[in-house]
C-alpha cells in the first residue's frame, strides 16, 4: 500500500529513478517530526528538575485549597465529590443548568 502524503522520515531513499519508502510504522507517518515538542518537553523537564517536584505539589495543593474555599463562597455552584486528590469539579445549580 502506498502512502497517500510525503516528508518526514517516511522515505528510505530518494533517486531520480526512483524512491524506496520506509518500513512500518515510519511509511505512514509525513511531515516533519516535533522538533519544536521535544525542545518544550525538554525546557519542562528542567524546569521541574530546577523548582522540585515536591514544591510543585505543595504549591498545587495551596491553589487547591485556595479554589474550593472560594468556589463554595459563590451561590448556585455546588462542588462535585472529588475523584482525584489534585482536581475541583462543579457544577452550577438553579437557572439554565441541568439540576
Amino acid at each position: 500500500m502506498p502512502p497517500y502524503q510525503g516528508g518526514g522520515d517516511m522515505i528510505s531513499k530518494v533517486t531520480f529513478e526512483e524512491t524506496t519508502y520506509n518500513e512500518l510504522p515510519h511509511k505512514f507517518e509525513a511531515g516533519t517530526p516535533d522538533i519544536a515538542g521535544a525542545i518544550g518537553l525538554g525546557a519542562a523537564i528542567e524546569y521541574v528538575t530546577k523548582v522540585g517536584i515536591d514544591n510543585i505539589k505543595e504549591h498545587e495543593r495551596i491553589l487547591l485549597e485556595y479554589a474550593m474555599q472560594k468556589i463554595a463562597q459563590v451561590p448556585g455552584l455546588r462542588i462535585i465529590e472529588q475523584q482525584r486528590k489534585n482536581e475541583c469539579a462543579f457544577v452550577r445549580t438553579g437557572k439554565y443548568s441541568s439540576t
